[in-house]
């Protein structure tokens, strides 16, 4: 990824701690990678890390952030992005370097796309 005016790459790591910095107002360690996870139909792929908050302070709202919450794991919200239940899932119980593939319907995939064309989604 290339950043600001100097046009240096960005390491992965480094891409990590920045986000999360922006979206959420906490400055984090890594600590390891919990895993590559795919879905292949979507041509989507996530690199999930677990990470160590070095503060407590969040925003209370940004540009990609309405609002900021924090969920026992047996009452984790319903409605969230694909893989997204897996991810948490595998990094509270400490998994580490898992390569993930989804296993994906097509016909739910193609359904999928018509919908969001209908709707104008994406």
């Amino acid at each position: 990824m290339l950043t600001g005016d100097t046009q240096q790459r960005e390491t992965a790591v480094d891409c990590v701690v920045r986000e999360i910095r922006e979206e959420t107002g906490l400055k984090v360690q890594i600590d390891y990678l919990v895993g590559n996870y795919f879905r292949s139909l979507h041509n989507d792929q996530q690199a999930i890390f677990k990470v160590t908050p070095l503060n407590k302070k969040t925003i209370v709202s940004g540009p990609e952030t309405k609002q900021i919450a924090y969920f026992p794991i047996n009452r984790l919200p319903k409605n969230m992005v694909a893989l997204r239940r897996r991810q948490i899932l595998d990094t509270f119980h400490g998994r580490r370097q898992l390569e993930y593939t989804q296993k994906e319907c097509r016909l739910s995939f193609y359904a999928e796309k018509i919908i969001r064309r209908i709707f104008k989604l994406g």
